[in-house]
This record gives structure tokens, C-alpha cells and sequence, in this order.
């Protein structure tokens, strides 16, 4: 006689990925909170910080695919969510005036690292929907690029008043 609980039938770890994205959902969140300091720089540096959440965000939600831990659908909806909010961050960046060379420096480098975000997690995504493309094959590449992005615009972004 079993005395312990019942899992529900299903996938197993499928509550586990649910709780996984959720947990990435609150830490998009919370990492988009940052110290509020003025001016061009200060707004770009939040702006670019709302990038390189994104790209990090998706970046763990492909390594838990890649893992097994999740859904490909699950993950296609996460990396949709965060084109989305690199769309808003780099729009944001677009409509600042910046009043110095150093600040149209800054912005027109923000807005091409914004860019290269876009066009990472654009490739990210298609190469998830792939035909074909079986659960847990997310490209090691494309994780790899979205790493290695998130680092750049951190380092990049650097003392911009984040």
C-alpha cells in the first residue's frame, strides 16, 4: 500500500519546466530594476540592462530545452516575449536625444548591440521551429551567441549609470 503522493500522468518534469520559466519570468524582472540615474547615458544603461536580461533570459530558457527540462513550444513563447521586450528596449534607445558626441556614441553603439540582440534571438527562434527539429536539440550555437552577446553589451554598457 503507497502511502506517498501521485504524480498527475504526463511528461514527467513538465511542473518543473512550468516552474523553471516562471522563475525566469521574475528574474527578467527584477534585473530590469535598476538604480534610476539621469540623462542619455543613465537611461541608455537601463535600456541596454533590459537587452542583456533578455538575451540571458533566453539563453537559460534554450539550455533548459537543450536539457530536456522543458517544451520546445514553451520556450519558442519565452523567446517571442523577450524579441519583444529587446524591441521595446531598442525603441526606447531610438527616441533619446543625446545632447554630446560621447552620448551619440553610446546610443548608436546600444542601438547596434540592440540590433544584434534582435537578430540573435530571431535566428535562436527559427532555428527551434525548425521541421523536424526534435524536443531538447536547441542549438548549443545559438545559446552560445546569446551568452556571449549578454556579456558583450554587459561589458560594452559598462558604467553607464545602471
Amino acid at each position: 500500500m503507497s502511502h506517498g503522493t501521485t504524480r498527475a500522468p504526463g511528461r514527467p518534469g513538465a511542473r518543473l519546466a512550468t516552474v523553471l520559466l516562471a522563475a525566469l519570468a521574475v528574474m527578467v524582472l527584477l534585473t530590469g530594476c535598476v538604480t534610476q540615474q539621469g540623462g542619455t547615458t543613465g537611461k541608455l544603461g537601463r535600456a541596454a540592462a533590459e537587452v542583456e536580461s533578455s538575451l540571458t533570459s533566453a539563453e537559460l530558457g534554450l539550455d533548459q530545452e537543450r536539457a530536456g527540462l522543458t517544451l520546445p513550444g514553451a520556450v519558442d513563447t519565452l523567446l517571442e516575449n523577450m524579441l519583444k521586450d529587446v524591441n521595446k528596449a531598442a525603441a526606447k534607445m531610438g527616441k533619446l536625444s543625446p545632447k554630446t558626441t560621447t552620448e551619440r556614441d553610446q546610443q548608436r553603439r546600444a542601438l547596434e548591440l540592440a540590433g544584434e540582440a534582435e537578430q540573435a534571438l530571431a535566428t535562436a527562434r527559427a532555428n527551434l521551429q525548425l521541421p523536424g527539429t526534435a524536443p531538447g536539440t536547441s542549438a548549443a550555437s545559438d545559446i552560445e551567441q546569446l551568452a556571449k552577446l549578454a556579456d558583450t553589451i554587459g561589458h560594452a554598457t559598462e558604467g553607464w549609470s545602471r
